[in-house]
């Protein structure tokens, strides 16, 4: 797993990435909450420090940039495999089908955790430079990094699935924004039945749960049951990553 964590690194080179995420995310929060607009915020969310406003708005911004990033490494770790003849070697050496796809989602989900640890760092100094600190900023950058990183290991779990189904960049990168548009349809339009409780997309965002700022919408389930739809899901996504691997290696190579 470690050698392919360090392919993320080495075909991405994501720092300067990650670096143009931090300023463009935090540069577009601070034009967005100036002019007396951060005052009219603390305001309505009963918020008194500027500092933690500006430390979650801008996160938010950069954690959706980072988010389309993850996506589309996590599909590549897939594709470029493929395309460079990985998977030939692996075939020829015998590497077992459940440990090559366990390299590949704990690479991923290695990359989100550090990308994120590293991006909310950032964002966080520049929000103490701009507007100063409150000692409440650190529990809310630890809570940030829970957040953000536990709705990015969703979907580079499945956007490592869908690039082994159809090894497509344009379709994988599409799943982010269908998912986000079904949230919204599926919480308007089936939330009235018993069903919609167990249905993944009302459980992939767990910030409301941490009284943030800044944070999702409050479904109505408790933190438990959410986590174990979260994790049910998970596992099934990887089973499948695993099934249609073993299924498919043969085309793969």
């Amino acid at each position: 797993m470690n050698n392919e964590f360090k392919l993320y690194f080495y075909r991405h080179k994501p720092l300067f990435i990650f670096a143009c995420f931090i300023i463009l995310g935090c540069w577009l929060q601070y034009v967005i909450l100036s002019g007396g607009n951060i005052d009219a915020v603390k305001e309505a969310l009963s918020v008194n420090s500027a500092g933690l406003i500006y430390q979650n708005f801008a996160i938010d911004t950069i954690a959706f940039l980072s988010m389309v990033y993850f996506i589309y490494c996590a599909a590549s770790s897939i594709i470029s495999d493929k395309k460079n003849g990985v998977f030939i070697y692996s075939f020829v050496k015998n590497i077992p089908p459940a440990k090559i796809i366990a390299n590949k989602l704990g690479a991923a989900y290695g990359f989100v955790v550090i990308s994120n640890l590293f991006l909310i760092l950032f964002a966080s100094i520049v929000a103490l430079f701009i507007y100063g600190g409150e000692a409440e900023m650190i529990l809310n950058a630890f809570l940030l990094l829970i957040t953000k990183s536990y709705t990015a290991i969703f979907y580079v779990t499945l956007a490592i699935l869908f690039a082994l189904v159809v090894n497509n960049y344009v379709f994988v990168l599409s799943v982010l924004f269908i998912i986000e548009m079904a949230k919204i349809g599926i919480y308007s339009l089936l939330n009235k039945f018993s069903f919609a409780k167990f249905i993944i997309l009302n459980h992939i965002d767990i910030s409301y749960f941490f009284n943030l700022p800044s944070t999702g919408v409050d479904r109505g389930f408790s933190l438990p049951f959410t986590l174990f739809i979260y994790i049910v899901y998970i596992v099934i996504i990887q089973i499948l990553a695993l099934y249609t691997f073993s299924k498919k290696r043969g085309r793969l190579i």
